[in-house]
């Protein structure tokens, strides 16, 4: 066969190839995300519905992943709605009720109380999980979280408070602290008492990432060194310590909580020695020091 006539052939059939661009495979970058194309189109009205369906319809091992994209969608595409998205979502699916808040919080934090109210007003049995999931986005403003969430449900201050114990906890030292001032004073615990007098004892330190003391009654874990047990979390202290002061001793916890003390046995209570202060109610599980 003449050569010539081959390339001609070849040529012929290549050229519809070279012809049509190259198209992305399904998955490639050219793609929009399906969070994207699902809200493309859709009215601002209809959006909080539309996100609320796509988070519920997605299967349970994705659907705190589609509610974190529908959120950061929204938030960039309609950013005065987002709250309001959150919220669709928490009442539709409680279960994502925290990433949604936390996602929301992380991208939009002057919003952070609008967004705290409108998922616990939305799935009011989610406080204490959307409690956690603004602290771990937004851990400098813990106080704002927490009474946020605690004025959108009632009865869950205690709840509450241990959430934020156990989210941040390098602000355990402070909070603790103002729980048993706040107890010595009345035998209502809320939630605003507290943050608002553990705020005035921790500040957020960036470059540390973690709550550092400002009072000079409590030291953090850095300020004294050798004095830390091993293994200490920021802010606890060594059983028989007595770096509060003048006037104060560290007793062991009692093991079982009782009267006004909501936390889990930890290491420490403080307890204030003069003659006009006396040891907590209850039964004294600890020996004197």
């Amino acid at each position: 066969m003449n050569t010539s006539f081959l390339k001609l052939i070849v040529g012929v059939v290549a050229l519809p190839l070279l012809s049509f661009p190259v198209l992305a495979a399904p998955d490639g970058p050219l793609q929009a995300p399906p969070v994207a194309q699902a809200l493309r189109g859709v009215r601002p009205t209809e959006i909080p519905a539309k996100a609320a369906d796509l988070v519920s319809h997605a299967s349970a091992e994705t659907r705190s992943a589609v509610a974190r994209e529908v959120v950061l969608e929204v938030a960039s595409a309609n950013p005065s709605i987002t709250h309001i998205v959150v919220g669709a979502i928490a009442r539709v699916s409680p279960e994502a009720a925290g990433t949604a808040a936390g996602t929301a919080a992380l991208v939009q934090p002057q919003e952070l109380a609008l967004i705290a109210r409108s998922a616990a007003t939305a799935a009011p049995g989610e406080a204490v999980g959307i409690v956690s999931a603004l602290c771990q986005a937004r851990p400098e403003n813990f106080d704002v979280a927490a009474v946020a969430v605690a004025q959108a449900v009632s009865g869950q201050d205690a709840k509450i408070l241990q959430a934020l114990s156990v989210a941040i906890p390098s602000l355990k030292f402070a909070l603790d602290r103002a729980y048993a001032e706040a107890s010595r004073i009345s035998q209502k615990i809320s939630v605003q008492k507290v943050v608002r007098k553990a705020k005035s004892y921790a500040k957020w330190d960036t470059g540390r990432n973690e709550f550092v003391d400002i009072s000079g009654i409590y030291r953090n874990s850095l300020a004294m060194g050798s004095q830390t047990s091993p293994g200490a979390s920021p802010g606890t202290t060594p059983q028989g310590s007595s770096l509060y002061g003048p006037g104060t001793r560290v007793l062991p916890r009692p093991p079982t909580v009782s009267g006004n003390f909501f936390y889990t046995p930890g290491p420490i209570l403080i307890l204030t020695v003069d003659d006009s202060t006396s040891a907590p109610p209850g039964p004294r599980a600890y020996s004197s020091p």
